[in-house]
Parts: structure tokens; sequence; C-alpha cells
């Protein structure tokens, strides 16, 4: 989305809606009705090209400050947790999602050095995680996937956290090592792993 507004953060503000009160409102009305039915939880995207340093913090404020709007429309109406899919490394901005009213932070890319255990002790047991198993590492075979998941540990054992691959998984990992990681998941969840 960034290479359609380049030198323009208007336009991509514009884009994103936070100027427009119209696109805000097509947040908010379609959804009304989903609120009456019990909703727990609501998941909400963010483009990646927000967290690669092209997109300043100060421009995200005025993102934020629509999110926040979002958030507490949901939470008046009954949702408990919202989560937030960011793509890339989002830590610069994760005090100002939390501070928006969200709980939960997906997918945790590894590959954007998103650490799972690091972001717990960094923003504390109130911004539940959920994602932070690398997807490259299930190529490397059975023993590389439990040495992983063990470091994820003592996340589940504390509660607020669900181990679950950053994005999809890739082609190259064999189904023998996906089986395998599934398995080691579940025992993993049980506590014997």
């Amino acid at each position: 989305m960034l290479l359609l507004f380049p030198g323009n953060p208007k336009g991509l503000l514009q884009a994103l809606g936070v100027l427009d009160p119209k696109v805000y409102g097509l947040l908010l009305s379609p959804r009304r009705t989903a609120t009456k039915s019990g909703l727990r939880g609501l998941k909400y995207g963010v483009d990646n090209g927000c967290f690669t340093g092209a997109f300043e913090p100060l421009h995200f404020k005025r993102i934020l400050a629509r999110l926040k709007r979002v958030v507490e429309f949901y939470k008046s109406h009954g949702c408990r947790y919202f989560a937030i899919d960011t793509d890339g490394n989002p830590e610069a901005v994760v005090p100002m999602f939390m501070d928006a009213g969200v709980d939960i932070l997906w997918p945790l890319e590894r590959a954007s050095d998103q650490d799972p255990v690091r972001l717990r002790k960094k923003f504390g047991k109130s911004l539940r995680l959920w994602g932070g198993v690398d997807k490259r590492v299930l190529a490397e075979g059975p023993d590389a996937i439990d040495t992983h998941l063990r470091a994820l540990r003592p996340l589940v054992e504390e509660g607020g956290y669900i181990p679950t691959v950053d994005h999809t998984v890739p082609p190259d990992i064999s189904w023998p090592n996906f089986q395998h990681y599934i398995a080691s998941k579940a025992k993993l969840l049980r506590g014997e792993l």
C-alpha cells in the first residue's frame, strides 16, 4: 500500500480511512448485528508496510485514534478480546496498540525478530500472544521442532499464549515434519514436551 502513496502520507491515511469518516463508519455499521450474537473476540489486520520503517509512529497515532474507537465499540458490545494481525516487526507501536485496547498480537513473525518469550518479558502478560512458531524450523526435522517448541513451554504454562505457525506452512515442509510438529505441539499443550 505504501508503494501507491510514495511521499504522500495524507494519501495513505485517506486510503486507510483515517481522514474519511465514511470509511471508518463501514468498520462499524455492518457489524452491529454481529455484536448481538455473543461475539467474544475479533481479529483486525494491519498492513506490514506500517512496520518497515517507512511509516512513522507519528502517522500511526492518527490511525490508532480510529482503531481505539473501533475497539471501544466492540468491547462496549461484549467483545472480550481484540486481536491485531501485524506482519513484520510492530514493536515500536505495540504500546500504542495496547493503549488502544488491543489484547492480542498475532502472528509474531520469527523472520522479523518476533520472539514471543522476549515479547512477554517486554510487554507483560496483559498482552496475549498468538503465533511465534518459526515455520522455517519445521523444515529442519523432528529434533529441531521439539527444541523450538520446548523454548515456548514457559509461555504455555503461564497462559495467555497460543503457539501457532507464523502464517501458512510453506511447501518445503515435508508431510512427516508437519505431522511431527502437530503431535509435538499437542504434547506441549498437555505439558508433556
